[in-house]
């Protein structure tokens, strides 16, 4: 039983252009390479019982590919680095065999996914349930304000921790997986052979399904897609992050990584403001007097996409306070804070439409209000992502 990492990227000096990073991209001819770097590099404290490395380069950047691949392994060193990215069923199939039925991967197949998490004690844990209980066959690692909302059910492991579920019946770029579900994905039959597919969420056709089953949630953030949330409408309150090195720092053999810039709400966002902090804090130190600073941060990341005051108790908790007067107060600070302000009408709205639908099952609010797109997206975000078909549903 072992803990793996597979990655599989194209580096292109072009970016989706619907995510708004103008405040953190800097001048670096580097750019998406130094993102790509970032990401691994947040990486590299973990124990990996092996690490695979599938890479493409776009032509113009062909001429650094030594030089990307030595900074690889300076992170890395017991990687390999195995050529160009898996595009076919096949060659993920065959990329599978390395694994034991009873191993997890970590799936990075994508280049700008970076680990955030604020507590590595927490992080480590995560992984470590999650490989303890059979049962879970995948957990959603990043994109932390969708896979909130996708919360169905609260319980706890063996140990104590909380355990936070939902369903799912697909896959995403960045993953963590049972080998043995992971292997399934590519069983011929599964994936048609001439599917051009690069990762499980597939914008070019045919992409990797399944019934719905489990999906084990962290209760903070662990990733974050570098490039913000753009993809479905929501610019803060987790927004893109910086690079943390180009690609000479990270040939370096003196370069420490910086790591986040980490800093107590309401301080500026350098995603917003082009100055500050990276990430706003979320979980309590020993200074009493900032609390109501930190659940108000930690409140935000969990209601960025869907307002969720139903759930104040059991998300605040994880800072240890439960008193009734004071969680109300936080979570109405909380809701009155622009990114959350922006999610009330649509909170009112599907509550409305819930209380109509139990006053007559026969009213239209009935399959509305039923709609899994619009309980986990809302209603306006709803609108964008269907009519402009910028995601897949849920």
């Amino acid at each position: 039983m072992g803990i793996h990492l597979l990655i599989n990227v194209l580096v292109t000096p072009v970016g989706l252009n619907k995510f708004k990073i103008d405040k953190v991209k800097d001048d670096s001819d580097t750019f998406r390479i130094d993102r790509f770097l970032t990401a691994c590099s947040t990486l590299k404290e973990i124990h990996w019982d092996t690490v695979q490395i599938y890479l493409s380069l776009d032509p113009s950047w062909k001429h650094l590919e030594p030089q990307i691949h030595l900074a690889l392994l300076k992170l890395f060193p017991n990687a390999q680095i195995l050529g160009e990215r898996l595009e076919s069923r096949s060659a993920w199939e065959r990329a599978t065999l390395n694994y034991s039925s009873d191993d997890i991967v970590l799936l990075q197949a994508n280049d700008d996914h970076a680990l955030v998490c604020q507590d590595p004690i927490y992080f480590d844990s995560f992984i470590q349930n999650f490989l303890s209980d059979n049962t879970l066959l995948i957990a959603g690692i990043t994109h932390f304000p969708e896979m909130q909302a996708m919360v169905k059910g609260i319980g706890s492991f063996i140990n104590g921790d909380k355990r936070l579920v939902g369903e799912i019946h697909y896959a995403i770029g960045t993953q963590l997986v049972r080998a043995s579900f992971f292997k399934s994905w590519w069983d011929l039959g599964k994936i048609k052979e001439e599917t051009f597919i690069f990762r499980p969420d597939n914008p070019f056709g045919e992409s990797v399904a399944f019934s719905p089953i489990e999906i084990l949630i962290p209760q903070i953030e662990l990733f974050r897609h570098m490039d913000g949330y753009g993809h479905i409408g929501m610019h803060r309150p987790l927004g893109p992050v910086r690079n943390l090195g180009v690609l000479e720092n990270f040939l370096s053999p003196d370069f420490e990584l910086p790591g986040w810039k980490v800093a107590k709400w309401p301080s500026m966002v350098l995603s917003l403001s082009g100055r500050g902090c990276d990430l706003h804090q979320v979980l309590s130190t020993n200074d009493k007097l900032e609390f109501l600073r930190i659940d108000v941060a930690l409140l935000q990341s969990y209601w960025g996409l869907k307002f969720m005051p139903k759930r104040t108790k059991e998300i605040v908790s994880i800072n240890s306070r439960s008193n009734p007067v004071y969680l109300f107060f936080v979570a109405t600070i909380t809701a009155f804070t622009l990114p959350i302000l922006r999610n009330l009408p649509d909170w009112i709205f599907t509550t409305a439409l819930r209380i109509l639908q139990l006053i007559s099952k026969n009213f239209f609010a009935h399959e509305l209000s039923d709609s899994k797109l619009i309980g986990y997206l809302g209603p306006w975000r709803t609108i964008l992502v269907k009519y402009k078909g910028r995601k897949k549903y849920p």
